[in-house]
């Protein structure tokens, strides 16, 4: 448990460091703060476990981890066609103005898939 939660400091660390250094020093657009995106956050959480639940009875012994790290990422993947909807649904009506940021917060979900994903095989064991 112990290297489990230092490798997590330091992935989680590592990520954080990356992209202050792209804002801040290298110039690139944005901000931390688009990385939080509470909606997605729950999306994928609330998805990805929701699917785990309905398979619970086909996963093997020993074997949760693994599915949960699946079915996180598979909830990260259909936040981003929801996201997409939406941005076509917002592009057919004439709102074509924020469609750098609709992208951007559809592509979040993606990202928390794979973190919560990885965090749930590294700290599920059983």
């Amino acid at each position: 448990m112990k290297d489990s939660i230092s490798g997590l400091i330091l992935a989680f660390g590592s990520f954080y460091l990356s992209v202050w250094f792209a804002i801040m020093v290298e110039g690139a657009a944005g901000s931390l703060g688009m990385f939080l995106s509470f909606p997605a956050f729950v999306f994928v959480l609330g998805f990805g476990l929701g699917i785990n639940r309905m398979r619970k009875h086909t996963i093997k012994e020993g074997k949760l981890g693994k599915a949960l790290k699946e079915d996180f990422i598979l909830a990260g993947w259909l936040g981003l066609l929801i996201g997409i909807i939406l941005m076509a649904v917002g592009y057919s009506t004439g709102e074509a103005d924020n469609i750098g940021g609709g992208t951007a917060a559809a592509l979040i979900t993606v990202m928390y898939g794979y973190f919560m994903g990885i965090i749930a095989e590294s700290f599920v064991k059983s």
